[in-house]
């Protein structure tokens, strides 16, 4: 009789996909990725201080990720005519620098002078 009753008793009901996952999930991953960005700077701060520069391909990496950034393309009306102008200038600036780099200095020379 006992095995009888244990099929028929009431089960716990299954708990929602939702409760097994951790609240901060999110916001502990945004954590780790501003850790891991803040020791990415830490270290490009101790190269420049040791006299090391960049390779050109990687100032043309950092270059492309600061044209894709939001930053310089701000929504309308979230800044003034002259803020526009001054990230309109930044954006070519950093254009300007990437032609440069890949024109002249394809081969490193410069970090190398």
């Amino acid at each position: 009789m006992g095995l009888f009753v244990s099929c028929i008793r009431s089960r716990k009901p299954a708990r929602c996909r939702e409760e097994r996952e951790p609240l901060l999930d999110s916001e502990l991953e945004e954590s780790r990725q501003l850790k891991d960005l803040f020791r990415k700077l830490v270290d490009i701060v101790a190269a420049l201080d040791a006299g090391k520069l960049p390779s050109q391909h990687q100032l043309n990496h950092l270059i492309k990720v600061a044209l894709k950034s939001e930053i310089l393309y701000p929504k309308e009306g979230s800044s003034s005519l002259a803020g526009h102008k001054v990230l309109l200038d930044v954006r070519e600036v950093l254009g300007l620098l990437a032609v440069f780099g890949f024109e002249k200095n394809y081969d490193d020379k410069n970090q190398t002078n």
